[in-house]
């Protein structure tokens, strides 16, 4: 499958009141069959595509796989590092900056077309075959309404409390990334800002300084075979950052469904014991009256005992009182305290039975029951979502995988070019500098002949 993005072209588009404004990029498909699809149409196809299709495409991707190091596609306004010295202004129709965005349009195809899962997707075929109703056919997967729960996921307030070592490496290491490659693009346009200076400082001395005319072509062979994969590598940054964010979520939904799983559990053993409890209350009450027979005939032996013991003398009657124990005392206080207490419990409980009742043995039955219920399919969730992490973790290790190797074969081609590019500056300023040298000591052998001429004469 051969793919490139050609021939921008600004379109305008009249609306009610509204006149909108773009650019369009041819984007032309050869397939001859051999590696590509199976269901792609073989033959060349050519659609006109807009920079907000292929963020739309690059959104699909990144909903329908969140598991994949989705590619980057360029940015939609020049960065603050970008080259300034050419004096590209923020306008979105400059004519290098089309020519930017078309190239890095192109790279991100060639991305997506090199990965072995994303070049399988029926949406990105007819992204490359159908020029009408590619958006209805995306719109149809309902994509948008996983994405606009995912952001509010992303957006509310949680923290994770058993973090992956794996995925908070790979964070660190998507910071790092990021800020390390910003750094190097920030050096490198105070490099470039130097040696365009001395550009325009030597630009008119004539054709004896002639190299510094070459050093604009130099530096826009740099701008494209380094800056631009050092940017798009700061961009993948990103999409490895929303890896990590994704796989955070799916590890606060787990908890979350455990804390539910722990507390549906506690609710059902606190009701089983409270069944037990009404149980246990039912025999005591059948068995309540002959206690309180019991209690009535031990009441009046005591009565008869404190009757007699309340005709002997006043005396002995205080000295007992002062003779008890002071721990006593308070042990029958507390005591009393406590059968207040539970008094007015079983009161209170009475009253309520009698006036709401007390709950049927059926309708308890049927509580636990529903109760059982969410437990399991609590459970079942919970399990759910744990091979759902598991499985996420696999396909982002395998995608990882990939995504290294890729960075080092990127890496190192980037590495050799910019070495070859800098040894053929330093080739070409050596023959310019001898040629100069050589220039110089002519002028200067010309010029002492004349001075003998001129003394001749």
């Amino acid at each position: 499958m051969d793919i490139t993005v050609t021939e921008p072209e600004k379109r305008v588009v009249n609306t009610d009141m509204l006149k909108d404004t773009f650019m369009v990029y041819l984007v032309q498909t050869k397939c001859t069959g051999h590696g590509g699809p199976d269901d792609f149409e073989k033959g060349t196809h050519s659609v006109w595509r807009r920079y907000s299709e292929f963020d739309l495409l690059r959104n699909y991707f990144n909903v329908t796989y969140p598991y994949i190091i989705i590619p980057p596609i360029p940015e939609k306004k020049l960065p603050s590092f970008h080259m300034s010295w050419k004096n590209i202004t923020t306008d979105t129709f400059d004519q290098d900056f089309i020519e930017r965005r078309r190239s890095g349009l192109e790279a991100f195809l060639h991305r997506v077309a090199q990965h072995p899962t994303l070049c399988q997707d029926r949406i990105f075929h007819s992204f490359l075959q159908k020029e009408e109703g590619w958006k209805e056919v995306i719109q149809s997967t309902n994509f948008q309404s996983k994405a606009d729960s995912r952001i509010h996921k992303l957006n509310s307030y949680f923290r994770v409390q058993r973090v992956d070592k794996r995925f908070g490496d790979l964070r660190h290491y998507a910071d790092n990334l990021h800020n390390n490659i910003a750094a190097i693009l920030r050096i490198r346009h105070r490099m470039v800002n130097s040696v365009f200076f001395i550009y325009k400082g030597h630009r008119h001395y004539g054709s004896m300084f002639s190299f510094s005319d070459s050093i604009t072509g130099v530096l826009e062979d740099e701008e494209l075979n380094f800056h631009d994969l050092l940017k798009e590598y700061m961009l993948y940054a990103d999409s490895i950052r929303s890896i990590t964010k994704k796989h955070e979520i799916l590890q606060f939904e787990i908890e979350r469904s455990e804390e539910a799983l722990v507390n549906k559990r506690k609710l059902r053993d606190e009701s089983g014991l409270s069944q037990s409890k009404s149980s246990s209350s039912t025999s005591d009450n059948v068995s309540q009256p002959d206690e309180d027979a019991e209690q009535q005939d031990e009441h009046s032996s005591e009565d008869s005992e404190e009757q007699k013991q309340s005709t002997g003398p006043e005396d002995e009657s205080s000295q007992s009182v002062a003779q008890k124990p002071r721990s006593a005392m308070v042990s029958n206080v507390v005591g009393g305290i406590g059968k207040v207490s539970r008094g007015f419990g079983s009161v209170r409980r009475k009253v309520q039975n009698k006036v709401f009742g007390e709950d049927a043995p059926e309708i308890k039955e049927n509580k636990l029951k529903a109760i059982d219920d969410n437990i399991k399919e609590l459970e079942k969730t919970l399990d759910e979502r744990r091979l759902e992490a598991k499985n996420f973790g696999e396909k982002a290790n395998e995608d990882l995988e990939r995504f290294y190797l890729q960075r080092d074969n990127d890496i190192r081609e980037l590495l050799m070019n910019y070495v070859s590019m800098q040894i053929d500056v330093c080739k070409k300023a050596r023959s310019y500098n001898m040629a100069s040298h050589e220039r110089i000591i002519w002028l200067f052998i010309n010029h002492i002949k004349l001075l003998k001429i001129r003394k001749e004469i």
